[in-house]
């Protein structure tokens, strides 16, 4: 049994019934659109074809199952048509160029047979194809080439972009004083003011000229970088690239703030998130800032998927993290900005990355086979005029992540090679760029984010310290399930907690902060019924002792809420049971610092950030 053109695995019974192998939608999606518009008669320069790749324990695998590809180094979707590539998206671990060209042929390779299968159905069941054709507008054209071209040459000359822009403006309100009412009103003057601007940045550029900001093709525009920008924050950077700016901020979480995901796939938890924010100010616009769209969803997951590779393991540094990318100004390639900026970012905040990540948009002029150019650090004009945004970011050591988008029908193997080859040398100088403003990962945290410290229990003695746990436990044995201490700074309002009965059974306040790190195992050191407690409150770097208490002033003794707790729940090997702090050491004020000690144990410090 086969499931679809893309899919030769076969399907496997069982005793139990079929068992599918479940694999990702995207290349499915495109080859389903692909072979709709093949047979429904509409103009179509396809069909195209889709595919996956991942890479397995150094083997490359075409449409890998979606189980697969978390220990796949590669996840790389592809499309493309017979002759050339069309769509890259892609994130890696570190993978040479030479190894990413060879996943990328290995796809376009391994979607021909799709390719095929849909030529043979439009060969069957295709509708006659539309009698369509495209508007001629070259009579218009060469009007408004004659009208305007010296003065849009002179306004592509101005380096600025914001001159130049107005520049522009200016030479398209003179043609439009020159031509005729019926010349206005065709809808086609657009394509042809478009293909004037094309024209002029295009012919310079192929013909060996210097581009519109006075560049070769291969120089990157002047970097600036400056870490520690905002000092409240956990982390920041502002990388500055020519006109394009992006100012990234970094916050440090505990997984409570873990995202949680529901995918096609199911649900799982990712504590690394990147924000990309684009507002219109960032171009000379008045808009609206509302929710995310394409361009905010897309770029910050392309961020996303360049930075995710080099981040640490959870157990290596417990924290979540989120870095929010403020664009604040945009000529080209804000998403490499954001990649630039956050990589600086989070080594300001002290996340051991494996290593910087820097990104470069590539981009195209192709006139045919014999006549094109690579260009490295792509403007916005160079984008929007030209045939190819390509996108590439990674490590001094490989690349992390691609996309490519285009707007002509494919790129060859050797345009290819030659993007990558030239992103290399970008990538490498803008690294070189980003030391300048920190060479590497700051051994501290900022003093302003979360502590968490992690203690590793030696497996013989995990028993001694989570206890045996229990239901119904009686209050005569109740101390025999406690196996060790923390010290927990319970600052609530004490109107909140009153129950029905002598102790709150659970709490869920906004001011409830339940931290510990200490943990005491060895029972003989501390009597837990005759303990003292001290509460000390320090406000305007006054320090009080606020309370001198004993454990043995609790109206409920530990007994006792053991007995309680074990009667509604059923206490399992691991259950942290905490008493509260000492009253009396309210009011507090936003600034002030509570400290509850323990002799022997170890004192917590908390201070108070809002009322």
């Amino acid at each position: 049994m086969r499931c679809s053109a893309a899919c030769s695995a076969p399907c496997r019974r069982s005793a139990a019934g079929l068992k599918l192998t479940i694999r990702a939608p995207a290349s499915t999606v495109m080859i389903a659109s692909s072979a709709a518009l093949a047979v429904s008669g509409i103009p179509f320069a396809g069909p195209i074809g889709a595919a996956r790749v991942g890479l397995i324990d150094g083997e490359l695998v075409l449409n890998p199952a979606i189980d697969q590809i978390p220990t796949s180094d590669l996840d790389l979707v592809v499309a493309g048509t017979q002759d050339a590539l069309m769509m890259v998206e892609s994130e890696a671990k570190e993978l040479s160029e030479e190894k990413m060209l060879e996943a990328l042929m290995f796809a376009h390779a391994g979607m021909q047979p799709v390719i095929d299968a849909i030529i043979e159905l439009a060969e069957h069941a295709a509708k006659e194809p539309f009698d369509f054709r495209s508007p001629d507008y070259s009579e218009l054209y060469a009007r408004v080439k004659s009208l305007g071209e010296a003065d849009m040459r002179a306004a592509y000359a101005i380096r600025d972009k914001s001159e130049r822009q107005n520049a522009i403006a200016t030479a398209k309100a003179k043609v439009k004083e020159g031509l005729t009412e019926d010349e206005l009103a065709n809808p086609n003057l657009g394509s042809a003011m478009k293909k004037l601007e094309s024209g002029i940045l295009r012919g310079d550029i192929i013909r060996g000229g210097a581009r519109i900001d006075g560049r070769d093709n291969r120089t990157v525009r002047a970097i600036d970088s400056e870490v520690g920008f905002l000092p409240r924050t956990h982390g920041s950077a502002l990388f500055t690239r020519g006109e394009t700016q992006a100012l990234a901020i970094v916050t440090l979480g505990t997984g409570d703030d873990e995202q949680i995901i529901d995918a096609l796939h199911g649900n799982f938890r990712s504590n690394f998130m990147l924000h990309y924010n684009f507002p219109p100010y960032s171009v000379g616009e008045v808009g609206r800032v509302g929710s995310p769209g394409r361009r905010e969803i897309g770029h910050g997951k392309l961020a996303w998927r360049a930075l995710q590779a080099v981040l640490p393991a959870p157990t290596d540094f417990p924290y979540t993290i989120r870095v929010v990318s403020e664009i604040t100004e945009s000529n080209g390639s804000s998403s490499m900005a954001s990649v630039c900026g956050g990589s600086l970012s989070m080594m300001d905040a002290g996340v051991p990355l494996k290593a910087p990540v820097a990104g470069v948009a590539m981009g195209l002029i192709l006139e045919d086979a014999d006549n094109w150019a690579v260009l490295t650090d792509i403007l916005g004009d160079e984008d929007h005029l030209g045939d190819m945004d390509f996108k590439v970011a990674g490590t001094s050591e490989g690349i992390t992540s691609l996309q490519m988008d285009i707007k002509i029908a494919g790129i060859t193997e050797e345009i290819m090679r030659v993007a990558l080859a030239q992103a290399n040398e970008g990538r490498a100088h803008i690294l070189g760029e980003m030391a300048k403003a920190l060479g590497e990962t700051r051994t501290e945290l900022s003093a302003h984010a979360p502590r968490i410290e992690t203690i590793t229990v030696d497996k013989s003695k995990i028993r001694d310290v989570i206890g045996t746990g229990g239901k119904n436990i009686q209050r005569a044995d109740a101390l025999a399930h406690v196996y060790g201490y923390t010290i927990v700074n319970d600052v609530t309002a004490r109107d909140l907690q009153r129950s029905d009965g002598q102790f709150t059974r659970a709490k869920g306040f906004d001011t409830f902060c339940p931290l510990g790190p200490w943990i005491e195992t060895d029972l003989d050191s501390l009597n837990l019924d005759d303990q003292k407690i001290n509460a000390y409150l320090t406000h305007e770097d006054s320090r009080e002792q606020k309370q001198d208490s004993n454990t043995d002033q609790m109206i409920v003794k530990m007994g006792g809420i053991l007995e309680e707790i074990s009667a509604a729940y059923t206490l399992l090997p691991g259950d942290v049971i905490t008493t509260g702090s000492p009253a009396g050491t309210a009011p507090m004020v936003p600034g002030d610092t509570i400290e509850i000690e323990i002799p022997g144990l170890g004192t917590l410090r908390n201070s108070i950030d809002r009322a």
